[in-house]
């Protein structure tokens, strides 16, 4: 088996790899997430309802695919394994048994818009892996190929968790007791995650901005908001986490967030301090906390520097 040098696809092809190979052929019409599920599902067995060994997920979720089980996989988890996000060994291994080759080939039978170079294209895409590759048989090498995927994965080490990234506190802070807030902060944020609503949404640039040029009447405002940015990374991944464990996406919190402040900011004469305290009142019953606690006021901070609450100046797009 030889490397895509050409291509930058090395010998152990990945999941993203391969399904980017085939998106341009029997993908044009799904967005990421459900290319990612078109591919799953037709690599497994279809569920039989009548199957002794059907787990209670299984039989719940009605699928041999882990992946259709929107309690733990959303559209937003799922899309990320199109761009490259590691599927994980567990995942990987609930589908072993229920691999079907044959399924796989009827499905590459039928691409989206069939043609000569249609057959030309896949058969070259994969030349280099299986020599033997020919327009007649490229739809069983691809099943192949996925199923090799799927072992290759159940067996790739779990991700051991690295060490903790050391937090640079501001000078005059008191580490120690910042340090016993990551906890609750974390907790927060999940909470807020698999609580959080909103109907009719504006879209809304994920960019960060300078605080200097957003928070501009208030300086010790802004000091204090700067000083609570070094919890950025842990609020961040805290709802990054959630998402892939129930809660919602973090564009969806965002926007959710965004139109909160729009309706604060409505208000004739509103301060900074104001809008800040109304964001800290709307978080709290979300995760349980008091909107006058250092959690509150720190998961408001982050939002601030993602640009959701305030404005900037167009244009800008500085650095804390």
């Amino acid at each position: 088996m030889n490397g895509f040098e050409s291509d930058g696809i090395s010998e152990f092809i990945t999941f993203s790899q391969f399904a980017k190979i085939l998106r341009p052929y029997y993908g044009q019409n799904s967005n990421q997430d459900e290319f990612v599920l078109k591919l799953f599902d037709n690599i497994l067995d279809d569920f039989n309802e009548e199957c002794k060994r059907n787990t209670p997920k299984q039989r719940r979720i009605r699928s041999y695919n882990p992946l259709q089980d929107i309690d733990n996989y959303q559209p937003d988890t799922i899309s990320r394994y199109y761009t490259g996000t590691r599927i994980s060994p567990d995942t990987y291994s609930e589908m072993l048994s229920f691999r079907n080759k044959d399924k796989f080939k009827a499905f590459m039978k039928k691409p989206e818009n069939p043609s000569e170079e249609t057959d030309k294209s896949l058969k070259n895409a994969i030349s280099d892996i299986y020599a033997d590759v020919t327009e007649g048989n490229y739809c069983a090498k691809y099943a192949e190929l996925f199923c090799e995927i799927i072992e290759r994965g159940a067996k790739e080490p779990k991700k051991k968790a690295g060490r903790k990234k050391k937090i640079h506190y501001p000078e005059a802070t008191n580490a120690d007791l910042m340090e016993t807030l990551e906890e609750r902060v974390t907790n927060a944020a999940i909470s807020i995650s698999k609580s959080i609503s909103a109907e009719n949404l504006p879209k809304d640039p994920d960019i960060a901005y300078c605080i200097k040029d957003k928070i501009k009447h208030d300086p010790n405002l802004r000091r204090t908001i700067q000083n609570d940015l070094v919890y950025f990374d842990v609020v961040n991944t805290a709802f990054c986490t959630a998402a892939e464990n129930g809660g919602k996406p973090p564009a969806f919190i965002r926007e959710c967030v965004h139109k909160h402040y729009l309706k604060l900011r409505q208000k004739k004469n509103i301060t900074e301090e104001e809008i800040v305290k109304g964001m800290k009142t709307y978080f709290a019953p979300l995760a349980l906390i008091s909107p006058d606690s250092d959690v509150a006021r720190i998961i408001v901070s982050y939002f601030i520097q993602l640009c959701e609450v305030f404005d900037a100046p167009a244009g800008q797009n500085s650095k804390i």
